[in-house]
C-alpha cells in the first residue's frame, strides 16, 4: 500500500523464506517454500495465535500479506482481526499495511465496508484510510454511513491524521446525511464538522451552507497552513461562504463549562465523602462569577467555551496551587478535616455538583437522552438505560440528584464499568475530587486506564472530566489522561 510519511515496510522473499521456514522447521528453505501455500500459512497464523506465539504471528502475517492472494487477506482478518486479543491485533495490523495493489488489497477493500463484525470495519478503515489509493479512499467514505457510530469516528480519526483536502466533499455529504437522519447534534455529526474544521479552518453551522462554500472555492481554495488551522477559525463578521474563514458561535447547553456535544449522554459523578469538603472562591470571583471592571459578575470559573474551534485549556498545568481545598476522596481512611468547614454550604463540592447537574437537566434538549450513576463504595443509577429528556423523566431526575449524601470510598472502577454498560451511550462525564479507593488501598489507575482503553476501542467513545483543584496534584493527572485517551476534554473547579 501507498502509505504517508513511509509507512510501508518491505521485506519481500526473506519473509516468505522466513514463513517457509517456521512452517517447514528442519526442511531446506526451497523445498519448504514450495509447500508454504497460503493455506499453510492460515493454519500457521491459527497456531501461533492459539499459543500466543507472537513472533510466529508475525511471520505468518507478513507472509499472508506478501503473497498478494485475495485469500491469504481474508485469512488475516479472519483469524486475526477477531482474535480478541489487541497485542495480536496489532501484529496483524502491522502485516496488512505489506498488502500491495493486487487482489488482496482489493479484498481487503471490499471487507471495510461489507463485513458483518463492527471490529473488522474498524480495523481496516484504520489501515486503508492512511492509503493515497482512489479504491482506499472509496471504502474507507462508505463507512461514513456505517450503522456503529464507532466506525464512523474511526474514519473522521484516519481523515484527520491523513490531512488530505480530498476528503472534504465526502465529508459535507456524510453531514447532510446525519442531518437527513435528525442526528444533526449527535457527537458524530459534531465530529464530522471538526474534521471539516481541522482539514480547512472553516467552521459552518451546517452542510447546506458547507456545500455552498465548497461549490465555490473547493477547486482552488488555499487552506491555511497546518499551524494556522490548529489556532482554530478567525471571527467573521458574517457567517456565509465568501468570507472564507469564519468561527460559528453556536450556544450548546454545558456541564461546568464542556459543552453537550452529543444527544446520549452519561454522568457519572463521585459522591464519596471527600465530596463533601468545601472550597472558597479564587480571587475576584463571587459565587456568579468573575467580578468585572463594573463591579459586577457573571460567569462561570471553570473555563467554559463555545463553539468547535480548539479549547482554550484554562487551567490546565497549573497545578493545585489556588484553591486551598480540603484534601480528596482518595486519602485512605475515608475522612479528613474540613480545613474550611465555616465556607457556606453552597461551597460544598457535592452540594455545587448537584446545582449544576439540576440547571443542566432543566435545559437540556428532549431530544437529549441521558442517565446518571452516582457512586462512593456502591454504583446507584437514575436507570440502567438512557432516558428521553422529557419534562417527567426531568422531574425524575432531579429527585434522583438531590438525595445524594457524601459518604465512603472512590470506587472509580466499577462506576466506569457500570457506565459502559449503558447501551448506546456516546458520552461519558465523569467528575471526582480523589484518588480511587478500594478497602483503604488506591486502585491501581493505569489499569483502569488500560480496562477503559479496550472496553472503548471499538466503541469510541468521548470521556469528558472534572476535577477540582484542591485536589489535582492528587487526581489531575488520571483525569486528564482519561480525557486525552477518548477524545474528551478535561477542566478543573476553583
Amino acid at each position: 500500500m501507498n502509505f504517508p510519511n513511509g509507512r510501508r515496510r518491505t521485506r519481500g522473499i526473506a519473509v516468505l523464506a522466513a514463513a517457509a521456514l517456521f512452517l517447514a522447521g528442519a526442511q531446506t528453505a526451497p523445498a519448504a517454500e514450495q509447500r508454504a501455500t497460503v493455506g499453510d500459512l492460515g493454519a500457521a497464523l491459527a497456531k501461533a495465535i492459539k499459543g500466543k506465539d507472537l513472533n510466529g504471528v508475525r511471520t505468518a502475517g507478513d507472509a499472508l500479506a506478501e503473497s498478494g492472494e485475495a485469500a491469504g487477506a481474508e485469512m488475516l482478518v479472519e483469524i486475526g482481526l477477531l482474535s480478541d486479543s489487541p497485542a495480536i491485533e496489532e501484529l496483524v495490523l502491522e502485516s496488512l499495511r505489506l498488502v500491495s495493489p493486487g487482489p488482496a488489497f482489493d479484498r481487503l477493500c471490499d471487507l471495510c465496508h461489507t463485513h458483518k463484525r463492527k471490529e473488522v470495519r474498524y480495523h481496516l478503515t484504520q489501515i486503508l484510510g492512511l492509503c493515497r489509493d482512489q479504491r482506499a479512499n472509496e471504502a474507507v467514505f462508505e463507512n461514513l454511513y456505517d450503522s456503529e457510530d464507532g466506525v464512523i469516528i474511526g474514519v473522521l480519526e484516519t481523515v484527520k491524521l491523513k490531512d488530505d483536502i480530498v476528503a472534504v466533499g465526502p465529508l459535507i455529504k456524510a453531514l447532510f446525511y446525519q442531518e437527513e437522519q435528525k442526528r444533526a447534534n449527535t457527537d458524530v455529526a459534531h465530529e464530522i464538522r471538526r474534521t471539516l474544521l481541522a482539514l480547512t479552518g472553516c467552521d459552518f453551522p451546517d452542510s447546506k451552507t458547507w456545500q455552498e462554500f465548497w461549490d465555490l472555492k473547493g477547486p482552488n481554495y488555499q487552506r491555511p497552513s497546518r499551524v494556522e488551522r490548529k489556532k482554530g477559525p478567525k471571527k467573521a463578521e458574517e457567517a456565509a461562504p465568501r468570507t472564507g474563514v469564519v468561527k460559528i458561535e453556536k450556544k450548546y447547553p454545558t456541564f461546568f463549562g464542556i459543552e453537550l456535544l452529543s444527544q446520549q449522554i452519561v454522568f457519572v459523578l463521585d459522591c464519596s465523602i471527600s465530596m463533601k469538603a468545601k472550597d472558597p472562591l479564587p480571587p475576584g470571583f463571587t459565587e456568579d462569577g468573575p467580578v468585572t471592571a463594573g463591579g459586577e459578575s457573571g460567569g462561570d470559573p471553570t473555563g467554559g467555551r463555545t463553539g468547535l474551534g480548539p479549547e482554550k485549556k484554562k487551567g490546565e498545568g497549573e497545578g493545585s496551587g489556588g484553591s486551598g481545598g480540603a484534601g480528596g476522596g482518595g486519602d485512605p481512611g475515608g475522612e479528613k478535616p474540613d480545613v474550611n468547614e465555616k465556607l457556606p454550604e453552597s461551597r460544598m463540592r457535592l452540594r455545587r455538583v448537584q446545582k449544576e447537574l439540576l440547571r443542566l437537566i432543566q435545559v437540556m434538549p428532549e431530544d437529549t437522552e441521558f442517565t446518571v450513576i452516582a457512586y462512593n463504595n456502591k454504583v446507584l443509577h437514575l436507570s440502567s438505560t438512557l432516558l428521553l429528556a422529557t419534562p417527567e423523566n426531568k422531574s425524575k431526575a432531579s429527585a434522583f440528584v438531590q438525595q445524594f449524601s457524601p459518604d465512603a470510598e472512590t470506587w472509580t472502577d466499577d462506576a466506569l464499568k457500570e457506565a459502559f454498560k449503558v447501551k448506546d451511550a456516546r458520552t461519558i462525564f465523569l467528575l471526582s475530587d480523589g484518588a480511587p479507593v478500594r478497602n483503604e488501598v488506591v486502585i491501581d489507575v493505569p489499569t483502569i486506564l488500560n480496562w477503559v482503553d479496550v472496553a472503548n476501542r471499538f466503541r469510541r467513545m468521548e470521556i469528558h472530566t472534572i476535577g477540582f483543584r484542591g485536589t489535582e496534584q492528587e487526581i489531575g493527572g488520571f483525569l486528564k489522561e482519561l480525557a486525552r485517551r477518548n477524545r474528551g476534554k478535561y477542566t478543573a473547579l476553583y
